[in-house]
């Protein structure tokens, strides 16, 4: 997987502010209310066809579906509980507000990768809140290839147990972590590679390391799995003998191995 140009950060997960029941309920019915007083009002005040009233019905529908998702995402993470079958819906509400974001950013000042660590730490705690705990042979940790020292002989995207333990990258430590939990770990060039990996290995649980603009891709893209973002560092530029922060990795393994 490519890494992008700025700086990057250690991931981190929020540890649990309170613990209570939420609902999202009380959003519900006013919202519903409101989206059929507004067709109401649409169907007497306008005179626009029907079929175009019901068009701007369904934008203000799918509209308050995406902030209520996001919504419930916002309240679900704040309180640590969220009801499991309202979690696919905040998931989804971040995942619309994301592109949305995106665009709006630069009139609040804010820079691309800022939004992406924001939506890689609100996709986390979500999936902290979803993942049941699964067996370490059913989670994969997908590496990138950048990791690797990059005078490094040896070939690891193949099998990363090529590694001679040298000590001039982290793949070593990462074998050792391996070793100890017994999950699966991968290191792919490219979003290609990582999807074939995912389609063989078949996990449960997917924990990535990359960049930021990275990280957010693969999030959207496996939409079928649980998947934990931790993002590399990059203290020589991009894509060039990156590392990671071995100790967020390993808490990230332990909040979803049972």
């Amino acid at each position: 997987m490519d890494c992008e140009s700025n700086q990057g950060m250690n991931s981190a997960m929020r540890q649990p502010e309170t613990a209570a029941d939420f609902s999202v309920k009380p959003f519900l019915v006013p919202a519903g209310a409101m989206i059929a007083l507004l067709f109401l009002l649409l169907l007497l005040v306008t005179r626009v066809s029907f079929f175009w009233t019901l068009a701007v019905a369904a934008m203000l529908a799918l509209l308050s579906a995406v902030a209520l998702g996001g919504t419930a995402a916002f309240f679900g993470i704040r309180r640590r509980s969220l009801a499991p079958a309202l979690i696919p819906f905040a998931q989804w509400g971040i995942a619309a507000l994301y592109p949305l974001s995106m665009i709006a950013r630069k009139g609040v000042g804010l820079d691309k990768d800022t939004v992406r660590r924001s939506f890689i730490s609100l996709h986390n705690q979500l999936t902290d809140l979803n993942t049941k705990r699964v067996e370490p042979q059913e989670v994969l940790v997908l590496l990138p290839h950048c990791l690797q020292w990059d005078q490094c002989p040896h070939r690891i995207t193949t099998d990363v147990r090529n590694c001679r333990f040298c000590g001039g990258c982290r793949i070593g430590e990462l074998i050792e972590l391996q070793n100890k939990y017994g999950f699966s770990m991968a290191v792919a060039t490219g979003g290609t590679l990582a999807r074939k990996i995912i389609r063989d290995t078949k996990p449960k649980v997917v924990i990535g390391v990359a960049c930021e603009r990275d990280l957010a891709a693969g999030i959207q893209d496996v939409k079928s799995l649980h998947v934990v973002g931790v993002l590399n560092q990059r203290p020589h530029g991009p894509c060039f003998n990156t590392t990671v922060d071995i100790g967020a990795l390993e808490q990230a393994l332990q909040s979803v191995i049972k």
